[in-house]
């Protein structure tokens, strides 16, 4: 399922460079968004916190709450009309390919190279339900914060926090939207690389989430609770993901002012993706190592924008290939990454092999 859904948004995303046939390309992009609601719709036992979310959804009429208000009211909304699942899970997906498809058309130059990368990011992250929604909602909302309708935005914003706390993060994004000096990109770093090396996080009291109220007070605990933030985490894979994300950034320095003229847009996912790389660096191994994994993907997300950009800055179309195949390599890789992580002793693979109610029907799990 995973390889095959790869192999299609590759073949579309080459059709797509070659191909001038505009009705052929809209095909393909339905075709696409068909094809993931199929994935995630019709998916049973497969993806993370399938015991949290489908026993709640089950009896969530009855005493099962989820802190997040938005989310609680969608499924007892569904669950009111239908006990099946699969009804919940395939409107949850329509929502957020509906939201994304659509942020995809306007910010891409690439649709289906961002696709892709957008599939790569997000597979691991499959049944994440709030805070997938969330991410949505806030991919949505680039468009008012560009629009510079920072009233509706907010909006947006407060519904996305209804379905999961942790867009608390993403405040700043609404201030985002501004051409920003090269050096205020240096400092930042230096600061930032200061502040985790002082270990400042660490020394920070766990009962100072019980200001946020007492459902998130929870959750923050839980997720402390496992996260390994006691110096455990190798160095090198520390300094290589930083490497990672500085070279990112340099190249897209090198041709700022080519994108900035092209695209105006540009400014606002070049610094979220700074932010979220500043964020990267004063979180890692500390208590708040979970937003490393899950909080930044609002910042990270904008990847699926600024690589297919980069694209359009190399002459020729064997050069545009080359580069693109670069692309393909590190999506697989990151996807590769975050599937193994979730391969613990003692539990079975929850992706891997995808598990639907028409595909391996068989499979039995140990979920986690």
């Amino acid at each position: 399922m995973y390889i095959f859904t790869d192999l299609l948004l590759l073949l579309f995303t080459f059709l797509n460079h070659f191909s001038k046939n505009r009705k052929l390309i809209s095909l393909c992009f339905f075709i696409a968004f068909i094809w993931l609601l199929f994935h995630d719709g019709f998916r049973w036992e497969t993806g993370t916190d399938w015991l949290s979310y489908y026993p709640h959804f089950m009896h969530c009429l009855d005493n099962a709450t989820m802190p997040e208000l938005a989310y609680q009211k969608l499924c007892e909304l569904i669950r009111s009309i239908s006990s099946n699942y699969s009804i919940f899970l395939i409107i949850h997906a329509s929502i957020i390919y509906l939201l994304f498809f659509d942020s995809i058309s306007r910010y891409s130059c690439n649709k289906f190279l961002s696709l892709f990368l957008f599939y790569c990011m997000m597979l691991p992250y499959l049944g994440m339900n709030r805070q997938y929604i969330s991410l949505a909602i806030i991919v949505f909302s680039f468009k008012f914060i560009i629009d510079r309708k920072r009233f509706y935005a907010i909006v947006l914003f407060i519904i996305a926090l209804l379905f999961h706390y942790s867009v608390i993060i993403c405040i700043p994004i609404l201030f985002l939207n501004i051409k920003l000096n090269n050096r205020f990109y240096i400092y930042a770093f230096i600061f930032a690389m200061i502040i985790n090396q002082m270990k400042v996080f660490n020394s920070i009291p766990s009962s100072m989430f019980l200001f946020l109220g007492d459902d998130i007070a929870k959750k923050a605990y839980e997720y402390m609770s496992l996260t390994d933030y006691a110096g455990n985490i190798s160095i090198l894979f520390y300094l290589l993901g930083i490497s990672k994300r500085l070279i990112f950034v340099a190249i897209i320095m090198k041709y700022r002012k080519v994108l900035e003229s092209k695209t105006p847009y540009f400014n606002l996912f070049l610094n979220l993706y700074f932010i979220g790389v500043v964020f990267y660096i004063l979180f890692y191994n500390s208590i708040f190592q979970i937003l490393v994994s899950r909080g930044l993907l609002y910042y990270n997300i904008v990847e699926i924008f600024l690589f297919p950009l980069l694209v359009s800055c190399f002459a020729g179309k064997y050069n545009k290939i080359l580069y693109i195949t670069l692309i393909v390599m590190y999506g697989i890789t990151n996807q590769i990454k975050g599937l193994d992580s979730y391969v613990r002793p003692g539990y079975d693979d929850c992706f891997r092999p995808y598990k639907g109610l028409f595909i391996n029907t068989n499979v039995k799990r140990t979920m986690n």
